[in-house]
């Protein structure tokens, strides 16, 4: 017979009070760090599964966060779920992961699913659909509980809004290219994502002096490697050709150098190639990718921090907007041309 692990049970294992373990499995500062964790090791070692129903009946907290996420193919999307869902843990909080796929009717009904399961609180990690960036401001009636918008294009009066400095990002990368003597660049993408960093890498042109060639920006149909390898044939089939090309991200990089390796050309010595993301996987390959890499777990702690001093304490003032920059990491897959 199963019996069902009350508070109560937890409370007289560790000869502490009831209201002591509800504190410390809601990760509350009121009980010190070291008897958190031994109430959390006996709430594990009894199998301790809180009633999520009954709180929220009751008019409590779920103790969930919401946290929609557009995809998981990509290792950075992995990687990030992995980071915020330890950030939440450490505070005491689960989570349940929803996924957009940027297409905004399944982003709406997981907000929606949010609403109706009454999360504690959302994070939205972006880039998000066309329409859901149009939409966002508007849909404050969905975000009853407080949220954290991560990388959308838009900033939302009613949320904490964390951008990463693209900006900076592919100014480290231009600047580094330069710096090796090249003068003429490309950028890859895919439609349906980082169209921003398209319009960033376009609008840096004239701050240092580069020729904007039409010829030189490819938008691949497919996702991700897919992506990036057939707008790369599409390049390389042309007569003139950029010396370094950038990426949007590092997915897409690494479909643009199945193709150079396969026009025959060699990498860098030929062209150079620099990502966007810094996902592990880069590092390893047979020529390893440079890249921006993202502070993933820096994102991840000041996403949770925020909605956690939200959740326990709530905010002054509206519009809380903060930033994260990307760094440039050099590997093997660029150098000078070879005129230069």
């Amino acid at each position: 017979m199963n019996i069902m692990v009350t508070l109560k049970n937890i409370a007289d294992q560790c000869n502490v009070s009831v209201s002591t373990v509800s504190r410390a499995l809601a990760g509350s500062r009121l009980v010190s760090a070291k008897q958190r964790e031994i109430i959390r090791d006996a709430a594990r070692k009894l199998n301790y599964v809180p009633n999520i129903s009954a709180r929220t009946l009751a008019g409590g907290k779920s103790g969930i966060v919401g946290l929609l996420i557009m995809s998981v193919e990509s290792n950075y999307y992995a990687s990030i779920v992995q980071s915020i869902g330890r950030e939440l843990r450490e505070c005491g909080y689960g989570f349940m992961v929803a996924i957009g796929d940027y297409d905004y009717r399944n982003e709406l009904e997981a907000l929606r699913s949010f609403a109706s399961r009454n999360m504690d609180g959302i994070i939205l990690v972006g880039p998000f659909s066309e329409q859901l960036n149009e939409n966002l401001p508007k849909l404050s009636g969905l975000f009853t509980r407080p949220a954290v918008i991560v990388q959308a294009a838009v900033r939302c009066d009613f949320a904490t809004n964390i951008t990463m400095d693209d900006r900076a990002g592919i100014a480290s990368a231009l600047q580094c290219l330069l710096g090796m003597g090249h003068k003429k660049f490309g950028f890859i993408t895919e439609k349906q994502s980082h169209s921003r960093r398209l319009e960033t890498f376009v609008s840096l042109l004239p701050r240092y002096g580069i020729d904007y060639n039409p010829l030189f920006i490819r938008i691949g149909n497919s996702r991700f490697e897919a992506g990036g390898y057939e707008a790369m044939n599409a390049m390389l089939e042309q007569e003139d050709r950029p010396t370094a090309v950038l990426f949007s991200s590092d997915n897409i990089a690494i479909g643009g150098l199945k193709s150079v390796l396969e026009h025959g050309l060699r990498v860098p010595g030929d062209i150079s190639l620099v990502g966007y993301d810094g996902v592990k996987e880069v590092a390893y390959l047979p020529f390893a990718l440079t890249t921006v890499v993202q502070p993933v777990n820096e994102m991840a702690h000041i996403a949770v921090s925020g909605l956690v001093q939200r959740l326990r304490h709530g905010y002054a003032g509206d519009n809380i907007n903060l930033s994260v920059t990307p760094q440039l990491t050099v590997r093997d897959t660029t150098a000078p041309p070879r005129d230069a």
